[in-house]
């Protein structure tokens, strides 16, 4: 199976712990003292721009699709059953860029109101909490068995792999012994992210977590740091491995990605997200000469990353959000991929019943 950059782009937008184990890696932290003397701003381009004034075609395509997806447009709902009071969803992206993480009037009005807040992964407020899940679940990120990534990796995609930790001032003795999907992860975000991260900004999933302990509400997780890891320890090693290396090919369009993301995040276009990583999909396919069969192994490779990481995790969350909504008064706050479609968590709280509707 051969996985695109696409996909990992789409990490900042459905995992917690992306951002989280990046912000308190050992790894990162072992780095020369500059990584973290500058707070930068990552200088990507919106690619979804260039597709509006040079694929014309593709771009209204892909407005077209964005439009049918039901509950496609919006980051704060309003969730709501007679006699319980309001509670709030909100979509977030796990980064730490400042044009995101201020919460605007109405989404701070729900989260301070809030006796209750719900988010993947309560760890998040909590570093040394967080430090303590990963080891626990080391037999997850690791090899126990004597594998290291020099027995599963080749020695020309050892060395691409070599090259880019240096880059990330990231020792590959660190990465040594994990698995390919867990050094993916670690590679995950751009280095100006990662040096923001050092600089102590903080994503706005841990801002959240903060102002709900300040404003004395209950932190609760929907998800355990176990449960994330295992979407993907899930997949094959050699799974892994096309994971990792697809994603080292692609490094240099990773500013880029993240930047249109972003966009059209503060353009709440939550279903547009996702059909821009369809398009972007079969683009770097084509890029990199790939004919339609590939292009179709590309797609299923998405839907799979859909299934295992939105889909199945959509599902769980929304489960063990009842019953916190029963009592009324949450405010719940995963990744805006979870949001949006028939299988995401607006239309499933709908279906338990509640009234949902888009304020912000």
């Amino acid at each position: 199976m051969k996985f695109v950059r696409t996909i990992v782009v789409l990490l900042a937008l459905a995992i917690t712990v992306l951002f989280a184990w990046q912000a308190n890696s050992p790894a990162f932290a072992k780095g020369p003292s500059s990584l973290a003397t500058s707070v930068p701003s990552c200088q990507g381009t919106n690619l979804l721009e260039q597709m509006r004034t040079k694929d014309t075609a593709a771009y209204q395509a892909l407005i077209k699709r964005e439009n049918a997806v039901p509950n496609g447009k919006g980051l704060l709902w309003k969730i709501e059953r007679n006699g319980t009071p309001a509670s709030y969803l909100y979509g977030t992206m796990h980064v730490s860029d400042t044009r995101l993480t201020t919460l605007p009037g109405p989404v701070m009005d729900a989260l301070k109101g809030a006796s209750t807040v719900a988010l993947e992964l309560d760890e998040i407020a909590d570093d040394q909490k967080m430090q303590r899940e990963v080891i626990k679940n080391i037999g997850l990120i690791a090899f126990t068995d004597g594998r290291t990534l020099e027995t599963v990796l080749s020695k020309k995609q050892l060395v691409r792999l070599k090259n880019t930790l240096k880059k990330y001032n990231m020792p590959y003795a660190a990465s040594r012994s994990m698995k390919p999907w867990f050094v993916m992860l670690s590679l995950a975000l751009p280095l100006c992210e990662i040096k923001r991260q050092k600089a102590g900004l903080k994503a706005v999933d841990a801002i959240i977590a903060k102002t709900a302990q300040k404003a004395g509400a209950r932190l609760v997780g929907l998800e355990t740091v176990r449960e994330q890891f295992s979407a993907f320890d899930r997949m094959s090693i050699d799974e892994q491995k096309q994971f990792l290396m697809n994603s080292l090919r692609m490094m240099d369009l990773l500013d880029d990605q993240i930047e249109t993301m972003a966009q059209l995040y503060l353009q709440r276009r939550t279903a547009a997200l996702w059909e821009f990583a369809i398009y972007l999909t079969k683009k770097s396919a084509r890029a990199q000469g790939a004919g339609a069969t590939q292009i179709q192994k590309e797609l299923a490779a998405l839907k799979k990353f859909e299934s295992e990481l939105v889909i199945k995790r959509n599902k769980v969350m929304a489960r063990r959000a009842l019953p916190l909504l029963k009592k009324g008064n949450v405010f719940i706050a995963v990744g805006a991929l979870h949001l949006p479609g028939n299988t995401g968590l607006v239309r499933l709280l709908q279906k338990a019943g509640y009234k949902v509707s888009a304020v912000y």
